[in-house]
């Protein structure tokens, strides 16, 4: 069952879960390019609007969707 969740507003799936491996697109402001990372989900934090996959830390707004294979 394949997901996608495209990110149109600063919010998440509420369902992603730590551990779960998910590819992330996102617009990395340094490369001025959309890029991809795929990877177990480290910690969401809604406080501060942000999701960490493996080291990699990505702001909500930076998101432009989530693929999840659960």
């Amino acid at each position: 069952n394949h997901h996608i969740h495209r990110c149109s507003d600063p919010d998440l799936p509420s369902d992603l879960q730590k551990g779960e491996i998910i590819t992330v697109v996102y617009y990395g402001s340094y490369e001025k390019d959309y890029l991809q990372i795929t990877g177990p989900v480290a910690k969401v934090d809604p406080f501060w609007n942000s999701l960490q996959i493996g080291n990699t830390v990505l702001n909500f707004s930076e998101i432009y969707e989530i693929n999840s294979d659960t």
